[in-house]
């Protein structure tokens, strides 16, 4: 199987490079500082599972290779699917399947649009990891993948992809509803980048705030809200689920990946996580204010 990342940053760096450490034809395709770093240094990450580096990775710098792919891992940040969708679209073949391993819930809508959804399916990844330098992987915590096609049927492909990753020391596994889960993460992420981003920092202090406690939860209640409106129905246990994750050492001691692109001068996903919450809400004339003030100070901040 032929193997293409696109995007080489803290979530295609990290799975791509498990995917060839384990023997597999991986291509990755990146851009400037990065694409040089892999050519030079090779694809470096430190793991708390254990260091590795990729001497010699395959790289390239456009999509001339991704016309015999099998597989694409579609890495790049959600506010450049649709340019990359409509880039991909004449150039891989009719058996090409890509898997989406980026923030949001509007991605695999946007790749179906373009491509077709025959062709997409969807994932939600579970990583705390990040890019300090080109071509370098942090990985300081989880790095487990659910699948799903988006019809929620278990099909044959979607079960050889798993494989794939568990045969590379992925946890992976498949899900009937990988829309509910995308929300599900989404509901998480809301607050969690939001309040790291405007804070500029972990949470370290959240639980000596009965206040940032609150407004956090309000923010998982709307996503929540919004999501069941959508046809997902998101639990009271899943909301729990979230708060519970926010006591762990990974949420109190690490940056979210909208703080860390800020902090390197990059574009944030501001319309990804909390715009595509307000945009879903607005077809319901349902009021989200938690995280209409974290949009609105992201943008005023960061835009």
């Amino acid at each position: 199987m032929k193997i293409c990342v696109i995007g080489v940053g803290a979530v295609g760096g990290y799975f791509g490079g498990k995917l060839a450490k384990a023997g597999l034809d991986v291509t990755f395709i990146s851009r400037g500082k990065t694409l040089e770093a892999l050519r030079k240094e090779g694809l470096r990450v430190k793991s708390y599972t254990g260091d590795f580096t990729i001497k010699k990775p395959k790289v390239a710098h456009d999509f001339k290779n991704l016309i015999d792919a099998d597989l694409i891992l579609l890495c790049v940040k959600s506010y450049s699917t649709r340019e990359v969708a409509k880039a991909l679209k004449n150039v891989i073949s009719d058996n090409t399947v890509i898997v989406s391993l980026q923030n949001g819930i509007e991605n695999e809508d946007i790749l179906s649009e373009i491509i077709g959804a025959e062709k997409i399916i969807g994932s939600v990844v579970f990583i705390t990891s990040s890019m300090p330098e080109p071509g370098l992987i942090k990985h300081t915590s989880y790095g487990k993948i659910m699948l799903g096609e988006l019809d929620g049927k278990e099909s044959e492909r979607v079960k050889k992809i798993e494989k794939i990753f568990l045969d590379a020391g992925v946890p992976a596994g498949i899900t009937p509803s990988i829309k509910k889960e995308l929300w599900k993460k989404l509901m998480l992420n809301i607050p969690y980048n939001g309040f790291t981003s405007l804070v500029r920092g972990p949470l370290k202090n959240y639980f000596e705030i009965p206040e940032a406690q609150e407004c956090f939860l309000r923010a998982l209640k709307e996503v929540q809200i919004v999501a069941q409106m959508e046809g997902h129905h998101l639990t009271d246990e899943d909301v729990e689920n979230a708060l519970k994750f926010t006591k762990t050492e990974g949420f109190t001691h690490f940056k979210s990946s909208t703080l860390l692109d800020i902090e390197a001068g990059k574009q944030v996903e501001i319309d990804a996580l909390q715009g595509a919450v307000i945009k879903a809400a607005r077809k319901y004339n349902i009021d989200v204010p938690i995280n209409k003030l974290l949009y609105a100070l992201l943008k005023m901040s960061y835009e």
